[in-house]
């Protein structure tokens, strides 16, 4: 019998998740707020439905057998925390693993105690510049600055630019990997391309992504080594450029 997995958010990560669920063999529920969610046209069964302390989820998630998040939203996160405390159904999501690789401080930290290439931070680096906040997902925040008259107009008070992540702008391609599993015991999925614009920040995924072959085995070695060091319990996405 074909394993049922309800994915909760279809955007962009949602499309993703959904994706390499079917790559998996597996049927799919989505659920987002919005009837018209990208994801919606890729899974098995769509419901329309927020997220709220209210909802039942044992109606819900009937013959469900994972839940998958897809989103960043604190709130809707400690309700599916809930949901699957009530009904037994493993969530695939590591609130402690979150509340490291959410912030680009504390998984920069990480990075370079494993011996990962991070970007060099402001000031050993020379201009352009990124300044990213540390808590925001995407493009959120995000301005690149080409030189100091820049950097002191939008960042008049210096206390201002020591909250955020300021590194050197690298240019390339983007790629990300989804890893799944317990300590011990991970598994690298699907690399895929990320399609970036000003205008719809990630507008597109694909996938395959074209990757070199080696470069695809050190991704995924480089994804195990941060899973096993923040000990990852369920599924978490890794970028590069």
């Amino acid at each position: 019998m074909t394993m049922l997995v309800a994915i909760i958010g279809g955007n962009l990560q949602g499309v993703e998740a959904t994706y390499l669920a079917k790559k998996a063999g597996w049927e799919v529920l989505l659920i987002d707020k919005n009837p018209q969610a990208a994801a919606s046209l890729m899974c098995d069964r769509f419901l329309p439905l927020t997220v709220t302390a209210k909802s039942d989820p044992n109606e819900i998630l009937k013959q469900v057998e994972l839940i998958i998040p897809a989103l960043e939203n604190n709130g809707a996160l400690s309700i599916l925390k809930e949901w699957s405390l009530e009904t037994g159904i493993p969530l695939a999501f590591d609130m402690e693993a979150y509340a490291i690789s959410s912030s680009k401080k504390k998984s920069g930290q990480i990075f370079k105690e494993i011996n990962i290439n991070v970007p060099k931070s402001w000031p050993q680096c020379d201009f352009p510049i990124v300044v990213k906040p540390d808590l925001e997902s995407g493009s959120r925040g995000v301005k690149s600055i080409h030189n100091e008259k820049e950097l002191t107009s939008n960042y008049p008070i210096n206390n201002a630019l020591n909250q955020m992540v300021v590194q050197e702008y690298l240019e390339g391609p983007s790629y990300s990997l989804e890893i799944i599993g317990y300590p011990g015991n991970y598994t690298p999925l699907q690399v895929t391309e990320l399609h970036m614009d000003s205008d719809h920040d990630c507008k597109r995924v694909l996938a395959p992504s074209g990757l070199d072959s080696t470069l695809v085995i050190e991704f995924e070695q480089m994804a195990i080594r941060v899973a096993e060091h923040i000990q990852l319990k369920g599924l978490m996405d890794v970028e590069v450029i």
